[in-house]
């Protein structure tokens, strides 16, 4: 191989190389996207009124301006 050759032949390398790396992070960040949609979705606690009323209820009024 000519002495071009073997420097494109490392470019084109560097180059699936960099791509690759990219690819595996953006598959790790995919990952980790979805593993925090799920920790949030188990975290979620809807407040149904009855449940803001319960609570309000326990402040008292004088906080409340009431």
């Amino acid at each position: 191989m000519t002495a071009e050759q073997l420097n494109e032949l490392a470019e084109s390398l560097s180059i699936l190389s960099a791509k690759s790396s990219v690819l595996k992070e953006r598959d790790e960040l995919r990952a980790l996207m979805e593993e925090n949609l799920q920790a949030e979705e188990v975290l979620f606690i809807p407040v149904t009124p009855l449940h803001f009323t319960h609570c309000v209820s326990r402040i008292p009024s004088h906080l409340l301006g009431l």
